[in-house]
């Protein structure tokens, strides 16, 4: 019985490990793809009062670049907390998925915010 535990134990830890690294592997993208795009939607004389005629969105997307890592700091102590208590694994499972979608949100708001200035408002006017 100890034995099916403890490998209860390492699974559970091997799906908040890997929920952690996706969350990090997120943050790197999120940081490769806002470096890219301000390189190539402001490519001259980069400063930062260039970002101002940015969107808010993606003057939040680039702002909070290095905040985002406070998530998978944050779900990998919970989720130790709650494996070292032996606490349900409910706890763990909602802090997994969580995670998870807190990872594909930040990646589609980089996206979203970059990508929705670039699209023209109106089309083309007749005469």
């Amino acid at each position: 019985m100890a034995v099916l535990e403890e490998d209860e134990g390492q699974r559970q830890l091997i799906f908040l490990g890997s929920a952690v690294v996706a969350a990090i592997l997120a943050g790197l993208f999120v940081m490769a793809y806002n470096a890219l795009m301000i390189a190539v939607q402001l490519p001259c004389d980069f400063s930062a009062d260039r970002l101002e005629i940015l969107p808010a969105w993606t003057r939040f997307c680039v702002a909070a670049d290095l905040v985002w890592y406070l998530v998978p700091v944050a779900s990998l102590a919970l989720g130790l907390r709650f494996l070292r208590r032996g606490q349900s694994t409910t706890r763990l499972a909602a802090v997994v998925a969580v995670t998870w979608l807190l990872s594909l949100a930040w990646i589609l708001l980089a996206l979203v915010s970059w990508l929705l200035p670039l699209v023209p408002l109106c089309g083309p006017v007749r005469q």
